[in-house]
């Protein structure tokens, strides 16, 4: 029913106005979230018209929720299939809609709300509970969803003939429109009864404070909603429940007991004929007695009506056969496999009892080849259902199945391995030592004719030979088999020639010089090199106008490449080269007629021998021609 703005209300109401209007003050200000909008927030002016309805939970929870929001209140309470009862929950909405021009900001709405805890001056009637709570899943609920309630709970007594629940409902805003949902218990002192009329709940008014709830405060308007109570109903109606049957089962190759449970309910009385024990396929029948205060309703299926006070039930008893359908299962074979050339044992496992009793002939251990035979057999209380590919009924408790191991051939098929070759290698001048390294054992036995060391340019003839349990597969190019068990392959070693080419190089010469009118000594230093050994002849030290043989001669391992000039080969190992010292007269400067020689590595290109043998023979010209104008001075 919507509620008018401006309601009379009794001296009782405005206190309990007043004293909500301090509940709200004593919670002091919220403070507003960080992305709420600054302002004081609605006034009691903004609230469009709320409206305050009640409805049936039957109706309400199994019907579309909105209509409790639009129909009538007395549609609403009657459309069920009963009318309210002990125990039964009444739903009411406090519907508050704020205006979508009011101010900016938070406001705080506290709804009180009163109930009645007798029905007049008959105390069999009333509420004893009242809960609320906001309905954010109602239609017409519309806000950010920020909305907190408090105060939600309020007992009473018989004694106390009203009860008011107030609650407060924080951040209000503009626009929204906040639901409030009370749960409100029934109560009956001892119906059935002659009870008629009206049970009320009244809303003594909403008390809108702004600025969360610390600035101005205003009430909109209150009014009642009525709830009609028993109408006329001095009989109850109330309809039998069937009874708990459980059938027999078969455990085991045994039927179990059956048995019937009686419901257990004030308004009927229940009786089973026979009342048991039960055995299979036995039919009883159950009776519901009216108690006084109770009428029939529309009776379930299966109920029949047999007086003005009772019903009657026939419960069937199944009869059930435990004669149980069974069928074999297949034993779990493990076939015989070859390991390291052996064949395991088969193995037979039969299944469990289960039913069936299982027997193997003969019993094991078994070898490859063999045929057993499994034959299942059924215990009592069993019979043969369809039985599975492979089992066959040899009586009518009797099926057997037949075993088939495997028979085996455990010589298994190999290959034999290339040997692992390295080949000889020049390493400063000599040649390494070629190695063959066998493959290892693996159903192969391996051996080498010669069995080594090698030397380069042999030929090693490797040979596999079958162990026991192998045979021979396709064998590797290059292999060939000699024999049923053995076969043979060839490596030959690389014949190489480490005799590397080396030449000579140029001994280092110091001529002698003037110095103080003095000839110096002479000097000769012979290269060094590993490859070749070399010496002079004569050994020093030495005089001017000497001449010195150098010769090199080659170490083993080496040849002699191209020679250098003035370099010349007079064996197959040795080389020689002539050093000349000038001679030197300190008595008067004189050009040397041959430079200082440093040691050279490696072929000296001709243009420079030929300058260099230009050179030596003018400064020989000029020695001799000198020598004859001291002679003709002297």
């Amino acid at each position: 029913m919507k509620l008018m703005r401006h309601v009379r209300r009794s001296g009782r109401h405005a206190a309990v106005l007043a004293g909500a209007a301090l509940l709200v003050g004593g919670l002091g200000a919220v403070p507003a979230a960080a992305d709420d909008t600054v302002g004081p927030g609605p006034a009691a002016g903004d609230i469009d018209q709320p409206i305050f309805r009640a409805a049936n939970p039957d109706t309400y929870t199994t019907a579309d929720p909105s209509g409790a929001d639009t129909s009538d209140v007395v549609t609403q309470l009657t459309s069920g299939t009963r009318i309210f009862e002990c125990g039964d929950t009444i739903v009411y909405f406090q519907v508050v809609p704020v205006d979508d021009d009011a101010p900016d900001g938070e406001s705080t709405v506290t709804l009180s709300t009163e109930f009645e805890t007798r029905f007049g001056n008959n105390d069999q009637v009333g509420i004893t509970e009242v809960e609320a709570f906001l309905a954010t899943d109602d239609s017409s609920w519309s806000s950010d969803s920020e909305e907190t309630i408090s105060g939600t709970f309020a007992s009473g007594t018989w004694s106390d003939g009203e009860l008011v629940l107030v609650s407060t409902v924080d951040d209000v805003e503009a626009g929204e429109t906040i639901v409030v949902e009370y749960h409100a218990t029934l109560t009956c002192g001892n119906p059935p009864g002659d009870v008629n009329g009206n049970l009320h709940a009244s809303n003594l008014g909403i008390q809108v404070c702004q600025d969360a709830g610390e600035g101005d405060c205003g009430s909109t308007g209150g009014g009642m909603q009525t709830v009609p109570l028993f109408a006329n109903a001095v009989l109850v109606t109330v309809v039998p429940e069937y009874p708990e049957v459980t059938q027999s089962e078969c455990v085991d190759g045994e039927a179990t007991e059956p048995t019937i449970v009686l419901p257990e309910d004030g308004a009927l009385l229940y009786t089973a004929d026979p009342e048991g024990p039960y055995e299979p396929g036995q039919e009883v029948v159950v009776t519901a007695t009216l108690t006084q205060g109770y009428t029939w309703g529309e009776l379930p299926e299966g109920w029949m009506q047999v007086s003005d006070t009772e019903a009657e039930y026939v419960v069937i008893l199944e009869d059930i056969d435990c004669d149980q359908v069974v069928v074999p299962e297949y034993p779990m074979v493990t076939q015989a496999e070859c390991v390291d050339g052996e064949a395991t044992e088969p193995t037979i496992v039969l299944p469990e009892d289960n039913g069936l009793a299982y027997m193997a002939d003969p019993e094991g251990p078994y070898e490859p080849g063999q045929e057993v035979m499994v034959t299942a057999t059924l215990n009592e209380g069993y019979i043969w259902g369809e039985l599975p590919e492979g089992w066959e009924q040899v009586s009518d408790t009797e099926a057997v199945y037949w075993v088939m191991l495997d028979d085996i051939d455990c010589d298994q098929v190999i290959v034999p391995e290339y040997p692992v070759v390295t080949q000889s290698e020049c390493v400063d001048g000599w040649a390494t030592e070629p190695t063959v390294m066998l493959p290892e054992d693996n159903g192969l036995a391996y051996m080498a004719d010669p069995e080594g060391p090698y030397e380069p340019g042999q030929e090693v003839m490797v040979t596999a030979t079958l162990n026991e349990g192998y045979i021979w597969g396709e064998l590797p190019e290059g292999w060939e088999q000699v024999s049923d068990t053995e076969a043979v392959y060839w490596v030959m070693l690389d014949d190489i020639d480490c005799d590397q080419a080396v030449v000579p190089e140029y001994p280092m010469v110091k001529q002698a010089k003037c110095v103080h009118g003095e000839a110096t000594e002479p000097k000769l230093k012979l290269p060094e090199d590993g490859a070749l050994v070399y010496m002079a002849d004569p050994e020093g030290p030495y005089e001017p106008g000497q001449k010195v043989m150098v010769t090199a001669t080659l170490t083993e391992g080496y040849i002699w490449g191209e020679l250098p000039e003035g370099w010349k080969q007079v064996s197959d190992t040795e080389a020689v080269y002539w050093v000349y010292f000038d001679k030197i007269d300190c008595d008067k400067p004189v050009e040397p007629k041959h430079p200082d020689r440093l040691a050279a590595t490696g072929p000296v290109e001709p243009g420079m021998l030929s300058g260099a043998a230009g050179v030596l023979a003018l400064a020989g010209a000029m020695l001799i021609l000198a020598r004859r104008r001291l002679t003709d001075v002297r």
